[in-house]
């Protein structure tokens, strides 16, 4: 039988003038391979394909089989999860971080490293329920969920996890003035009190969402700091003092040295300078120790 592939039996279902065994060394430069590639090649360019010789197929056909179960997870699909248990949003909160791919990837509400900073994170840290009034997250299929009250920070029906999914070490962290603890997902669902659902991080593992002023923001869900990439916080929690942590740390990193005042002895921004418009007038405001002054701008 003649067939056009790759041989059953290997080289050795191949016609002998492919063979090394069949030519004789003649040294470097035409060795016994290279006499047998070069016949190979030969026939590729000449013949258009190399016939193989298979053997007569034995009376008991041939099975491959192949156990599934030997197989490392991360070649494998995840299953979907079971999304069994429902967190109590008065006392848990989930905190990932975002990795952004590039900059481009961020916004100028979330830029993800602060500019003054000589290292190059490009990470955001978000925690749901109460960045659903700072973000509009989009699932899987392009919906933007947007509940009607996230700008108080309601809007979200449920936040469930899977029990089967939980890591087994827990881990504290510490947000503003306290510390919790807490537990590691792979993968949260959210329902908004509309009914619309999204997992985070999707089955890429990402996460993307508009801002309020509706850019928008995307990357790989994280490990930041050592931390665990996914965390469902427990405890009572200080909602002033964790929005406070957030919203400073998202402050500094849209601080620029280029667009603010500098402390002449740390060399780093003076946090104290605001600048307020009133009409076609600015006043800026300069916090210096413990005096403040005041310098108004005319814009007539």
């Amino acid at each position: 039988m003649v067939f056009m592939g790759f041989p059953y039996l290997g080289l050795e279902g191949q016609e002998n003038r492919f063979k090394a065994d069949n030519y004789t060394d003649e040294g470097a430069g035409n060795s016994a391979e290279q006499q047998s590639l070069r016949a190979l090649s030969k026939a590729y360019i000449e013949e258009g394909y190399r016939q193989i010789d298979f053997n007569t197929p034995a009376e008991t056909p041939l099975v491959f089989e192949f156990d599934k179960a030997t197989l490392p997870d991360d070649v494998l699909q995840p299953l979907a999860l079971d999304f069994d248990t429902k967190l109590n949003l008065d006392t848990q909160g989930v905190f990932f971080a975002l990795d952004y791919a590039s900059s481009k990837d961020a916004s100028d509400l979330f830029p993800g490293f602060n500019i003054n900073d000589n290292s190059d994170s490009n990470q955001q840290q978000f925690m749901f329920p109460f960045d659903i009034r700072n973000l509009k997250p989009v699932n899987e299929d392009g919906k933007v969920l947007s509940p009607t009250k996230r700008d108080v920070g309601k809007g979200i029906a449920s936040i469930e996890v899977a029990s089967k999914d939980q890591a087994a070490e827990a881990y504290s962290i510490k947000l503003g003035s306290k510390t919790y603890e807490t537990t590691t997902y792979s993968q949260i669902k959210i329902t908004t009190d509309t009914g619309e659902t999204i997992l985070i991080p999707d089955a890429d593992e990402r996460f993307e969402a508009l801002d309020n002023q509706n850019k928008e923001i995307k990357g790989t869900v994280n490990a930041i700091d050592n931390r665990p990439t996914l965390m469902v916080v427990t405890g009572k929690l200080e909602v002033a003092d964790i929005e406070k942590y957030l919203t400073a740390s998202r402050r500094s990193s849209r601080l620029s040295s280029r667009y603010n005042a500098i402390d002449e002895l740390t060399g780093k921004v003076d946090t104290k300078t605001i600048m307020v418009q009133q009409n076609n007038d600015y006043v800026i405001v300069v916090g210096i120790g413990p005096k403040t002054y005041a310098l108004k701008i005319r814009g007539d």
